[in-house]
Formats: structure tokens, C-alpha cells, sequence
């Protein structure tokens, strides 16, 4: 390594921010602990991201020979982490299999004694004694005799069993919140029929009504009555999540989301062709995302949480400014964690080993636990997690091969609190670090999967989330009060060494900080009517500081520091004035205030200081309305209209501190969506007009700067379905439409009128395959065989950074063998070990005199476990 090189690592080594040394694997010396300090300074070890040199072979590129000749074998662990990953897997397989905790599993239900008699009095016992929070919506089906029910049972299973026989169904609202409603259409059938009802109707809001009633439109309206695009991917997809995956599991899932690949903790993701750029900057992001009630991002990248102990994951697609305010403009992904049972003891683990092919192993291990820690009244849910991907980038001008590893540790905990049957009082706290000890881009024009580089091109990033939410329900009306505090950290740095010239490296370090508040009050959709209003509080804070070392020499270059803070007043509400129409309006009032400043400023490159420094305000109007017809029972008719809007902020170009306004969005939409017994299908045609487009771009030289790149247009298609022709199998598939372009550019950018909008394909699909055989004594084989296409697209805008990318496919398959409680599964990615070119950009400096690519994962090959208990 040149001593450019060195002196970079040295740096960006010790300005590392290391928030935790997350979750032992094995005899590794990280442990599992909490920083209690959200901000401030921190301690700067941190592990190098020196790669090993291995022996060199002049006559073959200073690689080894069988690697040069093939580069087709998958390397070993180091003796270190096959020690430490054969030791944690191991571990974890005798802890879950540990005949105590096997033994107090079946005390950990509650036990219930509720005698029969009036049906208000009889879900009271219910509630105290399982911990559920249960509301009844209608007076007459309070007066109704309800069974006896005696044993230890799940809470959900009790209530079924109590309202068994009677004209009700059961709606579930919250983790372990229900409601009861009258059904007056049970009444002239059979008690098994009726009984047969309440329980089909539980599992159905079990597995899909629940997240669109919580998330969708923050109040309880279920699919039959939102009017919009969602998908819901459940418990049921877990063979995608359980691999020490993140969010890539679910790019690859839905055809409307796209990543911009420039590795993880540092991507950009995008929903129905809404993207900005391709680089990362002070925009704001163009989606929300959500853990649970707690914002994510603000104008930083997608942190890329590991999807451990996931209950599910919601995607509203199209501007959700009404309700979500700024940076929702192509959509929403809320992730939703498994909630603390009071009501039961459990653990569950998974892991697995992976072999990839042309370059080096890894391996995931994750475990949760849950705890009551009061008779049907509080629990606390503990999950930690690791994971190490091997390399398969090899780097011929300075004789390194798998020089990508990357290694992901983290973890969440939570309690939960029931005070009483209708209080629910949730706090918890995540956190992620992530260390990459090289980028995963290759050169175009050299052999897969192989660059020539003259420094370390290494990242890395924290993330920290505290939250606080409090829930109640009476009756139908339900009050949300969450709380939380976001904090990410991102330092990489680039090679920015001229063609010919001596080796420099360019470093960036980012920080942000989000407290946000959100309290809202809702009526769910009963009788015809229902309702939403709330007022949100939001803070942000990012930092961005730039400096460079060239010839021995470093410097400093100008930085940036934005500010926002926000206050929302929102409401939206929808009626059904006709059997079977839904008509839906609403708005949101924001009020923000903006102020930015330069960092390392020479006092010659300051332009417009007094107004670009200054503190600036600016009042935002977003409505909202929506019509929904039920034409049949199965087929549903939908038109809506939303906007969206990001505040602006300062941004450094060439040195100068300059303002780059707001940007909005408005889109109308229309689509059908059909539900059948065995057949879901849904069509979403989109138009959207985008004023004042906010995007990073790369100016001559590679420096990004944001600015204002003009007026645009989206015209899109989303078709999705699912058929289930056999029983055990189903057929699933999505396919994405996107037409764009910039119709009014900048004057100063001199781009053509109908240049495209960078980073997202034209044409995007999926299809996945999934078969489910009982075989014998309760074990089960599941397979599925998952495929998709990313079409054609361009990384930046015509003129700047305008390479092509895209047009690909890639295909996988996971099977799984095993119990509920216990399984072996095997996985296999990139099934045809294609290379491909996801991105092209790995540093912006070396653009204009080498083309850039970056390619799939070369096939890889996990064998996995899982165990609960």
C-alpha cells in the first residue's frame, strides 16, 4: 500500500465513530452492550480494513495461479473465524435444543379460567388474565352469552374458543389488541358453521388485514377500503429473511423498488421510479422508512437493518405526504418487529454457513428471545445478530484478492408493558454497526469481478435507535403516541488518484441525528365512518466534512451542515356514503424551518453567505382524496391523488456554499385490484408531475454537489398477481413499467429536454414459485424458486456520469426441511453465476478516464438451521 494509502487508512481508522462491539461469536472479543450516549464524542477504535497480501505470481498479474486461472474456487476461512464461527453455531445448536428450555415451554401459555355468562364480563376476565387488549364495537353484541373456556392456551386461541357459536367476527388491531364486531350474516347458520367463521376470520386478519389496519392509513382501514397500491410481505416469506439478509431481500421480492447498489449501509432505494440520483448527498431521501412507529432516515441512506425476528414488512407505493409528510415521495417500507408476549417463554435461533463461489466464505447467526417478566403484564424481547459476507472483489494493482469483506453486527431489545386491558406501552432500542473493508465495484473492461486500484476504498457505518410508543383503544377510537431518537454515522473514502499521476484519496465523514414525535387519534372505519388526526414534530441534523490526501499532503475541503425542523398538523378521513363506495380526503399543514452552514470555508468561495448561512422558513400544503368501489365481492375499482414534497437545504459546489430549493411531487393513479379465493391480482396506472427535482449529480472532476436539475415527468404501470392452482402451491409474480424524463432542465445544466431520470429501469419483474408437501410426524418440505429482471437504465443524468447499467436476471431458490420448530434449510443465489452490472459507479474521481461496473455476488451456497422453542 502507497503511503498515501496508509496514511488515508490510518485516518479514516481513527475517526471512525465505534458506537458498540455487538453480540460474542464465539471467541470473538466483541460483546453485546449499550452505548448510553446518543451523541457526542465517542471512543475511535476500530477494526482496520487491511486486507491480507497473499503469495503473488509475477507471470500471472500478481495473483495466485489456480485463483487467475479460474477464479472459480471458494476460499477458506481463516482459522480464526472458522474457529469462531464453528464454536457459535454449535453453541447455538446445543442451546436450542437444551431439554429445560424444551420443558418449560409448555407452561409459558397462560392459563385461562373464564366461566360462562354475559360476553362484556367474560372478555374482561380474558383480557386480565392473557394480557390482550380487547374492544367491543357494538352495545347488543356486549349483552351475548359467551362459552366457557378453562386450560393453558394462547390468548388469541382463548378468545376464539369464548366467542365460539356467536353472530361476531374478530378483527385484530395491534400486536395483541382485538376487536369484536357484530355479523349479523352468521346468525341463520349452523354453531360449527358460525364457529367455523369466527376462526377463518381470526387467521385471515392474523396474516393480512392486521398490517394494512395498522400501517396503511394509521387508522383501521383494511385492504377491502384503502384506496392504493400496498404489498404485504408476511411470516410466510421468512426463507427470504432468515439468511442474515437485509434490505436487498426486498428489492429482489417487489418490482417497484430499486437500490442503487454502492453497498450496503450507503444505498439509495427508490419506489415506482421516483429517483433523484444516483449519489449520495444532503437530499432528502425519497422514501420513508419505518421500524415499527420510528422513523429510519431522514437525508440519510438506507441503513440496511438486518431482517431478524421480523413479523412483517408493509410497501405503500406512490407520494404518502397526507400522512407520512416529507420525503415520501415515491412511497413508504415499514418494517415490523415481533412485538414481547407476556404470555410466553421462548428462543428461537438461526445461522448458516455460505460458500461463494470465487471468492471467500461467511456466515450469519441470530437469536431471539422472549421474556415475561410479569404474570400476563410486561415482557422484554432480546435479539442479537452477525454476519460476515466474504469477499469476491480481487484488486490487481495491489495484489489483494476478496478484498470486499464485509461484517455486520447488531441487535434490538424491547419491553412491553400492558397496564391494563386497553394501555399498551412499548420502549425499545436497535442498533447496527457495519464495517466494509473495500467498495464491491469492478472495472468494466477487466476480468469479472476484478479492479486495479492504488488505495483502500473502505466504508463504514453505526446506527442507533431509541423509541418510546404508547397505544390505547376504546372501542372503536385509538390513541398513538410514539417517540423516537435516529442516529447514523457513515465515513468512507474513494480513490481520487489522476491517470499517470501519484495515488490520493478522497474521505468523506457524515453524521445525522432525527428526533421525531408523532400523536394521533383515530376512529376506526365502524358504521361508515372513520377517521385520523395528529400532530408530528420533527428535528434533523446532518454534518458532512471533506478532506483529501495528495502527495504526502492533506487538506481539508469545504463541508456543509444542514438543520430542519418540522411541525405537521394532519388529518384524513373517509365515508361510505353507498354500500360498497369509499370516498377518502385529507391534508397536512407542515411548517419548517431550514438553516444550513458551510464547514472549512475560505472566505473567497463563500457566494449569496448572508442568505445561504440564514435561517429560512416555508409553509407546505399537501391533500390528499381517494375514491374506492367494491364493484363485486372480489373486485375493487380505485382512483387516488397525493402529493409530496423535501425542504431544500445548502450544498457545497466547487468549493462555493450554495441553496438548492424544495422539490414537490403530485400524482394521480388509478387501478383495480381483484381478491379472489385462490387468485389475487392488482393493476395501478400512475402519472406524476415533479417540480424543481431535487439530485445529487458529479461535476467535472468527481465532486458531488446537489442542485435543482429542473421539471420531470412519471408515467408507470404496476401489475402484480398470485395463483394458487394446487393446494401447497403458488405462483407469484410482479411486472414494473417506468417512462420518465426531465421536461424543463436547468438552464445551467444544458441537459436535453427528454432526458431520462437516473437509476431506475424502464422495465423491472419478479416471479417466484413456492411449494409447501406435509410429509410425516408434522415435518414439512418447503421450496421456492425466485427469479427477476432488472431492465436497462443509466447511472446519472445525459453529460454527467451517464453510464448504463441494468439489463439483467438472476434467479435463486431456498428449500427448507423441518418442523415449526426446528428446520434445515439450503439456499442458493445467483443460481447462474452471472456478473452482471447492478451499478456503475464505484468511486466518482475515476469516471471520466475508467468505466466502472458493479456486478452480482458471484453464486452463492448457504446451509442453514433454525430452532424455537
Amino acid at each position: 500500500m502507497s503511503r498515501v494509502g496508509a496514511a488515508a487508512d490510518w485516518s479514516m481508522r481513527t475517526r471512525r465513530s465505534a458506537w458498540w462491539r455487538a453480540m460474542s461469536v464465539a471467541t470473538s472479543a466483541r460483546t453485546f452492550a449499550w452505548m448510553p450516549v446518543l451523541r457526542g464524542p465517542v471512543s475511535p477504535v476500530r477494526s482496520s480494513w487491511r486486507v491480507r497480501r497473499r503469495t503473488s505470481c509475477p507471470s500471472s498479474g500478481g495473483l495466485p495461479v489456480a485463483k487467475r486461472a479460474a477464479k472459480a474456487r471458494s476460499g477458506s476461512f481463516q482459522r480464526t473465524d472458522v474457529r469462531r464461527w464453528s464454536i457459535a453455531i454449535a453453541g447455538a445448536a446445543l442451546l436450542a435444543s437444551s431439554p429445560l428450555i424444551a420443558r418449560e415451554r409448555p407452561s409459558a401459555a397462560p392459563y385461562v379460567d373464564v366461566p360462562a355468562g354475559p360476553l362484556a364480563e367474560s372478555l374482561t376476565r380474558l383480557s386480565e388474565q392473557a394480557g390482550l387488549s380487547i374492544s367491543v364495537a357494538d352495545r347488543s353484541v356486549a349483552r351475548l352469552a359467551a362459552s366457557a373456556v378453562r386450560g393453558r392456551m394462547a390468548g388469541s386461541k382463548a378468545l376464539v374458543r369464548l366467542l365460539a357459536g356467536l353472530p361476531v367476527r374478530i378483527v385484530q388491531v395491534g400486536e395483541r389488541a382485538w376487536r369484536i364486531e357484530a355479523d349479523p350474516g352468521t346468525l341463520n347458520r349452523s354453531p360449527v358453521a358460525r364457529q367455523m367463521q369466527i376462526e377463518t376470520a381470526s387467521q385471515i386478519q392474523l396474516a393480512s388485514a392486521a398490517p394494512i389496519t395498522i400501517t396503511a392509513s394509521k387508522r383501521g382501514l383494511t385492504f377491502a377500503n384503502y384506496a392504493g397500491p400496498a404489498v404485504v410481505l408476511g411470516e410466510s416469506e421468512t426463507e427470504f429473511f432468515n439468511a442474515g439478509t437485509g434490505t436487498d431481500a426486498i428489492v429482489d421480492r417487489v418490482a417497484t423498488i430499486a437500490s442503487t447498489h454502492g453497498g450496503s449501509g450507503r444505498n439509495k432505494l427508490f419506489i415506482r421510479g421516483i429517483a433523484d440520483s444516483s449519489f449520495l448527498g444532503p437530499t432528502q431521501a425519497t422514501v420513508g422508512q419505518y421500524l415499527g412507529d420510528t422513523r429510519l432516515n431522514y437525508n440519510a441512506p438506507d441503513p440496511d437493518l438486518m431482517l431478524y425476528d421480523i413479523s412483517r414488512i408493509e410497501i405503500l407505493e406512490g407520494p404518502q405526504g397526507t400522512l407520512y409528510g416529507a420525503g415520501s415521495l415515491g412511497g413508504v417500507i415499514r418494517v415490523v418487529p415481533n412485538a414481547p408476549d407476556p404470555g410466553e417463554l421462548a428462543l428461537k435461533a438461526n445461522g448458516g454457513a455460505s460458500l461463494t463461489q470465487h471468492g471467500d466464505p461467511g456466515g450469519d447467526l441470530g437469536a431471539a428471545f422472549n421474556l415475561p417478566i410479569a404474570t400476563g403484564g410486561a415482557a422484554v424481547r432480546v435479539v442479537g445478530y452477525g454476519a460476515i459476507e466474504g469477499g469476491y472483489i480481487d484488486d490487481t494493482g495491489r495484489q489483494l484478492e476478496d478484498i470486499n469483506r464485509v461484517e455486520t453486527y447488531g441487535g434490538r431489545a424491547s419491553l412491553r408493558w400492558t397496564p391494563s386491558a386497553n394501555w399498551v406501552v412499548d420502549v425499545s432500542g436497535a442498533f447496527q454497526t457495519l464495517d466494509a473493508r473495500d467498495s464491491q465495484f469492478a472495472d468494466r473492461d477487466a476480468p469479472p469481478w476484478t479492479r486495479e486500484s492504488a488505495v483502500s476504498q473502505g466504508y463504514s457505518s453505526d446506527f442507533v435507535l431509541a423509541d418510546l410508543t404508547i397505544t390505547g383503544n376504546w372501542g372503536d377510537i385509538s390513541l398513538v403516541s410514539s417517540t423516537g431518537v435516529v442516529r447514523q454515522n457513515r465515513d468512507e473514502q474513494y480513490d481520487a488518484s489522476p491517470p499517470d499521476g501519484p495515488s490520493a484519496v478522497f474521505l468523506q465523514s457524515s453524521e445525522s441525528l432525527l428526533l421525531t414525535t408523532e400523536n394521533r387519534i383515530s376512529k376506526d372505519m365502524n358504521g361508515g365512518f372513520g377517521w385520523v388526526a395528529g400532530l408530528s414534530l420533527l428535528r434533523n441534523e446532518v454534518s458532512t466534512t471533506r478532506s483529501s490526501f495528495a502527495a504526502n499532503l492533506s487538506s481539508s475541503l469545504t463541508g456543509v451542515e444542514n438543520d430542519v425542523e418540522e411541525a405537521t398538523l394532519f388529518a384524513e378521513g373517509s365515508v361510505e356514503p353507498a354500500d360498497g363506495l369509499v370516498l377518502t380526503a385529507g391534508g397536512r399543514a407542515t411548517y419548517a424551518r431550514l438553516t444550513g452552514r458551510g464547514r472549512n470555508v475560505a472566505s473567497q468561495f463563500i457566494v449569496e453567505a448572508a442568505e445561504a448561512a440564514a435561517a429560512r422558513e416555508e409553509t407546505t400544503f399537501l391533500p390528499s382524496v381517494g375514491l374506492l368501489y367494491r364493484a363485486t365481492g372480489d373486485v375493487s375499482l380505485f382512483a387516488r391523488y397525493q402529493e409530496g414534497f423535501r425542504p431544500g437545504g445548502l450544498a457545497v459546489r466547487n468549493q462555493f456554499v450554495q441553496r438548492f430549493k424544495n422539490d414537490r411531487v403530485a400524482t394521480v393513479e388509478a387501478g383495480l385490484r381483484v381478491s379472489a379465493p385462490h387468485l389475487s391480482f392488482s393493476a395501478t396506472l400512475a402519472h406524476t408531475d415533479w417540480d424543481d427535482i431535487q439530485a445529487d449529480i458529479i461535476l467535472v472532476g468527481g465532486f458531488p454537489t446537489t442542485a435543482n436539475i429542473g421539471d420531470g415527468r412519471l408515467d408507470s404501470l404496476d401489475l402484480r398477481g398470485e395463483w394458487q392452482p394446487l393446494r401447497g402451491l403458488s405462483l407469484s409474480g410482479g411486472l414494473f413499467l417506468n417512462d420518465s424524463e426531465v421536461t424543463e432542465p436547468a438552464a445551467d445544466l444544458r441537459l436535453a429536454n427528454d432526458a431520462r431520470l437516473p437509476n431506475v429501469a424502464d422495465l423491472g419483474a419478479q416471479a417466484r414459485v413456492a411449494y409447501e408437501a406435509p410429509l410425516r410426524d408434522g415435518v414439512r418440505l418447503n421450496a421456492a424458486l425466485a427469479a427477476h429482471y432488472v431492465g436497462s437504465s443509466q447511472v446519472g443524468l445525459p453529460g454527467m456520469a451517464d453510464q448504463p447499467q441494468g439489463d439483467y436476471a438472476e434467479a435463486e431458490i431456498h428449500i427448507r426441511l423441518g418442523t415449526d420448530n426446528h428446520g434445515i434449510s439450503l439456499g442458493v443465489t445467483n443460481l447462474f453465476d452471472t456478473a452482471a452490472n447492478r451499478f456503475s459507479v464505484g468511486t466518482p474521481f475515476t469516471l471520466d478516464h475508467r468505466a466502472q461496473v458493479t456486478p452480482l455476488r458471484p453464486r452463492t451456497v448457504r446451509l442453514g438451521f433454525d430452532a424455537s422453542f
